[in-house]
């Protein structure tokens, strides 16, 4: 049995399962919304995008989910990648 699948199990045994998903739950999903298998990375509080927009530059064989809060911020990353042609960022 793999690592993941010890530590789901465990998870069950201990009744944590209804708050933990898998290492791979829903991955079509955002293969689906980037069109590609490439990894995933997570930008949580994406604030103004300079990080965001910078390993998104930099790593283009990455995809980037941005999760921000606030949707003015949110339209201003929007606007940065479309200007940056980077189509290796999602935005929530």
């Amino acid at each position: 049995m793999r690592a993941p699948e010890r530590f789901l199990e465990h998870a069950v045994q201990a009744e944590l399962a209804p708050w933990l998903l898998p290492p791979a739950a829903d991955i079509g999903v955002w293969c689906a919304a980037f069109g590609n298998q490439q990894p995933l990375h997570l930008d949580i509080g994406s604030g103004y995008g300079r990080f965001l927009l910078g390993m998104a530059a930099l790593y283009p064989d990455i995809n980037f989910i941005g999760l921000e809060y606030k949707p003015e911020r949110v339209l201003r990353i929007a606007r940065a990648a479309r200007q940056q042609r980077l189509s290796n960022i999602r935005l929530l």
